[in-house]
């Protein structure tokens, strides 16, 4: 059975692909603040602002696949702590990146539509970005390192 780590393990989008998942692969959730009782799961916390603390999770748990949720969404809160969405939005996305790209594993990064402002019809992935606010600006440069 294959093994997903899907971070930001305490958030509705991570709880839902654990839920989806959890009955054909094993599944671990790596939270921040809080620990998640999920049956069928396993739930740590780890450090992702640090990329010696990645590198230590990602030899730890072996997992076939990791799956970064971890993002600050509250666009308000975003404006009143910037440094605080740069830290959860862009420094624990190139961390994981970084340290997935060095042990060959692959990695699913989940980003948002916030890059298109006034966008008619459906985003592509050549659209053009025009960020709007800091959750926006700092998931765009979150997508930027990852890639």
């Amino acid at each position: 059975m294959s093994r997903i780590l899907i971070t930001g393990g305490s958030d509705l989008l991570a709880l839902n692909w654990a839920t989806i998942t959890r009955e054909s692969h094993e599944v671990l959730l790596v939270t921040h603040r809080r620990l998640i009782a999920l049956r069928g799961t396993i739930s740590q916390y780890h450090d992702l602002e640090s990329l010696d603390s990645v590198k230590r999770m990602l030899d730890l748990h072996q997992p076939d696949v990791v799956v970064n949720t971890v993002g600050i969404t509250d666009v308000d809160l975003c404006e009143i702590e910037p440094d605080l969405a740069w830290r959860a939005n862009v420094l624990t996305a190139e961390n994981l990146a970084i340290a997935c790209s060095q042990t060959r594993l692959s990695m699913v990064h989940i980003s948002t539509d916030h890059f298109f402002d006034n966008l008619e019809g459906p985003a592509e992935e050549t659209s053009p970005f025009n960020p709007c606010n800091v959750y926006a600006r700092t998931k765009a440069e979150a997508e930027h390192r990852v890639l």
